[in-house]
């Protein structure tokens, strides 16, 4: 579990580039780096009422989702940046929900969903800022 930017990045220094478990984030104000990750079992970002969380997530590495990413209930996320490269060959298994994150623009979810290959449904990118995407 990273509970801070700090842990983020002390885990991202480590080299990890493959995690056969679960990954969760929950807090760490600023920006989440996890630049070496290529596959992962399952990835939570569950926002939690009591600590703030990153205003942006990097995963610009990332390949392989043995299960699902869910990244919810984020009051400060505002950016989410997966690298288009990465994303065009992203393989999910199960679901990827981008939902309830009051300050992500809901057409930043929308191009996430629409680059991810995905073999099981559901895809979910609703209920996010209607702000405009640049």
């Amino acid at each position: 579990m990273l509970e801070t930017a700090a842990d983020a990045t002390n885990f991202d220094n480590s080299g990890c580039t493959s995690i056969t478990g679960w990954l969760f984030i929950n807090g760490g104000a600023g920006t989440i780096w996890l630049h070496h990750l290529k596959s992962i079992g399952g990835l939570q970002m569950l926002g939690m009422t009591t600590k703030s969380g990153p205003a942006k997530l990097v995963l610009d590495a990332l390949t392989s989702v043995a299960e699902r990413i869910d990244i919810e209930n984020n009051a400060d996320l505002s950016d989410l940046e997966i690298a288009v490269a990465a994303l065009q060959s992203l393989t999910v298994n199960q679901a990827f929900i981008v939902t309830d994150n009051p300050k992500l623009p809901q057409c930043m979810a929308d191009r996430l969903m629409a680059l991810v290959r995905a073999s099981t449904r559901p895809y979910d990118a609703g209920n996010n800022s209607m702000l405009a995407c640049n």
